[in-house]
């Protein structure tokens, strides 16, 4: 009795047939350009037309890096005017917040380029005495005084003496920037317009949960000036003790206990770079300074920035109880940062409206009658 064969589909009788004359993997071969032929053609992908389209999507995927840093730098500097404009109260909590992002982030950016002992300078740890201030002592007098000197004084100073420029597309120097400038600000936002319903890590958290329900506008009025009862000596005197209480230890630690482990390792160090920066432009301090044996070159260095932390506090002095003298001086602090910002003629343009606009902000917040006071 003849059997009967069921119908095979075509690719198949294709591989029985190859299956007798070729090896297995062209048997597959086969098999798999048979299935190929019976599903239906696919368009090819679809590519931009124009040629600028072409070119911006390959520009932005080569520097996808740099337009992140870009990007960050544009809503940094704006946020920041338009806290300082809008909501001057909430520079404290602004601040705070920076200080616990960006500090842990340098400390582990410098552990890998060996900058490590950039952290032991002088705006790492009048930082972290501002923020030791605003989160458990915001109501007392003589610290106020300490860090505010300290911050408004030399370290402020400082954005304008070492001439910090605001890279758009260098997130190291935007910290850099708000290190120096962020302390002062918020130290003056603190005094005169931060309300007492976001004062302290207790007043923060209550107004976290607040802005849960939807309520922007802190609780509370903002406290009546306080000042020490021996100014002279929380402005002047304690401040001067940080300062010399830090060179001692930068001294034991940079110059003493690491000094050749710095020169062995090649690290980095503040002393290091602006030696090096001086050597370029050899000015008059640097001939001043780099003369000598190395104890009178150290020596010198440290007396200068003695002196000139000693200016820093006497400008700063007037500010600390009039309001138009601290207005001005925050003001001019900003505009100096605005003038050193890398961009075009057309974005500074720009800024220069923006910061007009903030100062009109400022001014009309401190003089509103229904401002919370």
């Amino acid at each position: 009795m003849a059997r009967r064969v069921k119908a095979r589909p075509a690719a198949f009788n294709i591989s029985c047939d190859a299956r007798a004359v070729q090896t297995p993997q062209d048997s597959y071969a086969v098999v798999k350009q048979a299935h190929r032929a019976q599903q239906p053609a696919r368009a090819p992908p679809q590519q931009p037309a124009c040629p600028a389209v072409k070119q911006v999507c390959r520009t932005l995927g080569s520097a996808e890096k740099e337009t992140q840093h870009y990007t960050c730098g544009c809503l940094a500097f704006g946020g920041l005017l338009f806290a300082a404009g809008a909501a001057t109260w909430s520079l404290p909590a602004v601040f705070v917040l920076f200080a616990v992002i960006c500090l842990p982030w340098r400390a582990v950016s410098f552990y890998k380029q060996k900058w490590v002992f950039y952290l032991v300078d002088y705006c790492y740890f009048v930082n972290i005495a501002t923020v030791f201030y605003l989160l458990w002592y915001p109501d007392s007098a003589q610290f106020e005084s300490l860090v505010y000197a300290m911050a408004d004084g030399p370290l402020a100073g400082a954005l304008v003496a070492w001439q910090c420029p605001w890279v758009f597309g260098s997130i190291e120097h935007q910290v850099s920037v708000l290190m120096h400038l962020l302390p002062g600000l918020a130290l003056f936002a603190h005094r005169y317009h931060t309300p007492s319903g976001i004062r302290g890590w207790q007043g923060i958290s209550q107004y976290l949960m607040q802005l849960v329900h939807g309520h922007v506008v802190p609780a509370g009025q903002v406290p009546q000036l306080a000042a020490p009862k021996h100014q002279l000596l929380w402005l002047v005197g304690a401040p001067l003790l940080f300062y010399i209480t830090w060179q001692g230890i930068y001294f034991l630690i940079v110059q003493v206990l690491c000094r050749s482990f710095i020169k062995q390792n090649g690290y980095e160090t503040s002393y290091i770079c602006l030696a090096r920066r001086a050597a370029k432009t050899n000015n008059f301090w640097n001939r001043l300074v780099r003369r000598g044996s190395i104890t009178r070159r150290i020596l010198m260095y440290g007396l200068l920035q003695l002196l000139f932390t000693v200016i820093c506090i006497t400008v700063f002095l007037p500010t600390y109880h009039l309001y138009a003298l601290a207005f001005v001086y925050q003001v001019s602090l900003t505009d100096h940062w605005q003038q050193r910002c890398c961009l075009d003629h057309c974005s500074l343009q720009l800024l220069t409206d923006a910061f007009s606009s903030l100062i009109l902000l400022l001014l009309a917040q401190k003089y509103q009658p229904t401002m919370l006071r």
